[in-house]
């Protein structure tokens, strides 16, 4: 690492009643930085022929990467920047019944990443989870055999609290 030098730099060392120490101080502007060695990220592959391939921080791998900033509070610019937007998981549900075929599809509403209980119930209180998934924008793919002498049965994906 490279930085601009130091003369301009103000130390207020008598202001903890040791004027021979070093600060505090103030870096008085024009201050330049440059980094020379990347740091690190998560990077997580999806493998599509894993059904319940959990893309997660624990099963990522961690790379390099270039950032800056511009000295305010604003977060730093990572490079590369592909400013790729999340897009929630695709849920796909197929109910078999009675020897029909009934396809829904929804996109998960919820937390970027967050985990997902996939529940089943014949009433509106006794719920039973049938999958967790993670909203990873990976479609998530459900198939389930109805009864047939069932009056009703119920759906739905809950956000893990």
């Amino acid at each position: 690492m490279t930085r601009s030098g130091t003369t301009n730099w103000a130390n207020d060392a008598g202001l903890n009643g040791d004027d021979s120490g070093a600060g505090p101080g103030v870096i008085q502007p024009p201050v330049t930085l440059t980094f020379n060695t990347g740091g690190p990220y998560l990077l997580n592959l999806f493998n599509p022929g894993a059904l319940s391939d959990g893309l997660s921080r624990s099963t990522a791998y961690p790379v390099v990467s270039w950032g800056s900033f511009d000295g305010s509070t604003n977060a730093p610019f990572m490079y590369p920047d592909v400013q790729v937007a999340f897009q929630p998981s695709p849920v796909h549900f197929r109910l078999l019944l009675g020897g029909g075929t009934n396809d829904f599809s929804w996109p998960l509403a919820g937390q970027a990443y967050g985990r997902f209980y996939f529940q089943t119930a014949t009433n509106f209180t006794a719920w039973t989870t049938l999958a967790t998934l993670t909203n990873s924008g990976a479609p998530f793919s459900f198939e389930f055999q109805g009864a047939t002498n069932e009056a009703m049965r119920l759906f739905r994906t809950v956000q893990q609290r």
